[in-house]
């Protein structure tokens, strides 16, 4: 595959990158400052309850793939390396996202509580997802995007 091809090829991955960064800093700052408050930190530390850890890992996820597109970018790693682990975090945040919403459901399995369950197997709820929740649809539409332009830039470039 030739340099240019390659560069369009990254370029778009990268918009795609962003798009789930953006959707995963959007959700998940606001909900860190609230956790962050002090009355928070207190109810947490006196009680058995338990934070959305998602926040904390939506947050700190997004840093670290910027990280990776400034290091892509920048030729501060091997681009075939950056590929891989483009792949592998854009497959982290849609196996991650299916689990929560099916396996785990909505964190009710940690709770050894009831809570919001769905009617469908995996693939209805994940259908169902997508098109009740535009931000969902956004973010694994972009994340799966990204996940083949960089598997397609894996396999063809040297």
């Amino acid at each position: 595959m030739d340099k240019g091809t390659v560069r369009v090829l990254e370029f778009i991955a990268a918009q795609l990158v962003l798009i789930s960064v953006g959707v995963h800093l959007f959700l998940g700052i606001p909900r860190v400052l609230i956790y962050a408050r002090p009355s928070a930190v207190s109810y947490y530390l006196n009680s058995a309850a338990f934070p959305d850890p998602r926040p904390f890992l939506f947050t700190v996820s997004a840093v670290v793939v910027l990280v990776g597109l400034y290091a892509l970018f920048n030729g501060l790693l091997p681009r075939k390396n950056l590929y891989l682990l483009g792949i592998a975090m854009m497959c982290t945040y849609i196996g991650s996202w299916v689990l929560w919403h099916t396996v785990v459901n909505h964190g009710q399995v940690f709770l050894a509580a009831g809570g919001h369950t769905h009617g469908g197997g995996i693939l209805t709820t994940v259908i169902q997802h997508l098109v009740e929740v535009p931000l969902d649809a956004a973010s694994k539409l972009s994340e799966a995007g990204a996940a083949l332009i960089f598997g397609l830039l894996y396999w063809k470039t040297d």
